[in-house]
């Protein structure tokens, strides 16, 4: 019974050849689009931004966290003296501050209670 079942559905589809296509071709067709439409989608873009950092902490830890962000993302660019507007104006992508005292909150036993790292950004 199974086997006459498929010997006349293989019969329709052999004389149907747009049937054929919508069964074989066309899910085929939809995979290659789709892939090639959507092949940079999860991959981030690897132009480096533009940053400056506001450094005023300068003991050894402090040292430490801009190094390790440094290698990580690049150089910093020197901070501008209106870095505001440099911000503003798009041509820095962002601006890290490290506040007075990061250091001694970073040597506490204790957690911080304040920010003493800010990441400045523009909106847009």
């Amino acid at each position: 019974m199974f086997i006459a079942l498929v010997k006349k559905e293989l019969l329709a589809l052999s004389r149907d050849l747009h049937g054929l296509a919508a069964l074989f071709v066309m899910p085929a067709i939809f995979i290659v689009v789709m892939s090639l439409a959507l092949q940079n989608y999860y991959s981030p873009s690897l132009a480096p931004m533009r940053y400056a950092i506001d450094a005023r902490d300068t003991d050894a830890p402090a040292r430490l966290i801009v190094a390790a962000w440094q290698r990580a993302h690049g150089p910093a660019v020197p901070l501008p003296a209106d870095w505001q507007a440099e911000l503003k104006s798009g041509r820095l992508n962002y601006v890290i501050t490290l506040a007075p005292g990061l250091s001694d909150v970073l040597d506490a036993p204790s957690l911080p209670t304040e920010p003493r790292i800010e990441l400045r950004s523009e909106p847009g």
